[in-house]
């Protein structure tokens, strides 16, 4: 990505779904050079241009634990050599969520009825062991789903889940 693409992406009205895979593979991100590392996965460049964003997790490339993509988001950490890899891009939790809740929901075309809790909306949710905005960013990925809600109905509970 450059400034003269998303410039190009925000006039044309397109919505990206960068990666956020660098907590599991960002010293692939080496051979790019660090000069170009900001460039990568440029989800602070796209957010501050006005263009949207929404989370995906790319799997099987990266794990499809949400809790790992946000952290990634928030981090921008690779925990296998511990490097930062374009700091400037890193997203607060709250924006990080957002991009795999409205974000998601938008790029689906489905923001009228999910991706936020709002009157009218379908009652989708998780509830969390911990808010991602109280914990230390590098432990994101530690927070468990407790329970599942679609259409606000339970269909998942922790407690009572099969262990594995």
């Amino acid at each position: 990505m450059t400034d003269k693409i998303l410039t190009r992406v925000k006039a044309a009205g397109i919505c990206l779904a960068p990666h956020s895979y660098i907590r599991e593979n960002g010293q692939k991100l080496e051979d790019f050079g660090a000069a170009r590392f900001d460039w990568l996965e440029p989800n602070r460049h796209a957010l501050d241009a006005g263009v949207c964003i929404g989370g995906n997790s790319d799997y099987p490339i990266s794990s499809a634990n949400v809790m790992e993509r946000i952290e990634s988001l928030v981090t921008r950490r690779a925990v296998i050599n511990g490097k930062v890899y374009g700091a400037s891009q890193r997203l607060s939790p709250d924006e990080a969520l957002r991009t795999f809740t409205m974000g998601g929901a938008y790029l689906q075309f489905e923001e009228r009825e999910r991706g936020s809790i709002t009157p009218g909306k379908r009652a989708d949710f998780v509830l969390l062991s911990s808010d991602p905005g109280a914990v230390a960013p590098d432990r994101i990925h530690e927070i468990t789903v407790l329970k599942t809600y679609v259409r606000g109905r339970c269909v998942y509970d922790a407690a009572t889940a099969p262990q594995r």
